[in-house]
């Protein structure tokens, strides 16, 4: 919603933005959604079998976590503690899991990166889009190659595929797709940015790096 108005996306789901980006709105609207069909699971779980709780689950409440997410890069901490309660209460439905066991490794049974590296990896596997030709241009744009902006500096980029990350001047500007793509690129491993790697060993590989990482935040 901007300015007390709501911006269709796709023709199907909505973005609620506010003017600030907070996406306090929409994220209250993902939550209230998921946990009303968290609730109406719970009464038919007996009946079901795993793989279809699993799928249910996916479609009711991973989908909307992960519907235009890279919009969220970059907000508060406690927004998105707001959705992975709702990741994590998804995930102890299906496996059954206490509220007092530990949920990092039960997301990683389920192949489940958090909400937080969730974001990342949507982003980064953009950007690598954009670094094989394989987006749009004026998304490629902003990925520009360190070692090609500035050939006057010798630097290991020119091996390490180092992007150029602007600098902003605002935290909306910090939020925008040149600033967080590049940065969040920057941080992977040499051997994960190696033009070599092909897209789907690139995706498999990027998403052991975000569950190593997320494992040993915790």
């Amino acid at each position: 919603m901007v300015g007390g108005h709501h911006h269709r996306l796709d023709g199907c789901l909505e973005d609620i933005i506010d003017q600030n980006l907070t996406m306090s709105d929409q994220i209250s609207k993902i939550v209230s959604g998921s946990f009303y069909q968290l609730r109406q699971l719970r009464t038919v779980i007996d009946s079901l079998a795993e793989v279809a709780v699993k799928a249910l689950v996916h479609a009711l409440i991973s989908t909307r976590i992960d519907y235009c997410n890279s919009l969220l890069a970059r907000i508060t901490d406690k927004q998105i503690r707001r959705l992975q309660v709702v990741q994590n209460s998804a995930a102890r439905l299906i496996t059954g899991t206490g509220r007092g066991q530990h949920i990092t490794p039960v997301l990683r049974n389920l192949h489940w990166l958090p909400v937080a590296r969730r974001i990342e990896y949507k982003i980064i596997c953009l950007v690598d889009k954009c670094l094989r030709a394989e987006a749009p241009e004026y998304l490629a744009r902003d990925c520009q190659l360190l070692c090609k902006r500035n050939r006057t500096i010798n630097l290991r980029s020119d091996s390490t595929r180092v992007l150029w990350a602007p600098r902003t001047r605002s935290k909306m500007g910090d939020r925008s797709f040149r600033a967080i793509g590049p940065a969040y690129w920057n941080i992977l491993p040499p051997s994960l940015r190696d033009e070599s790697v092909t897209r789907s060993i690139f995706l498999n590989r990027l998403k052991t790096f975000l569950f190593d990482e997320a494992a040993e935040a915790h």
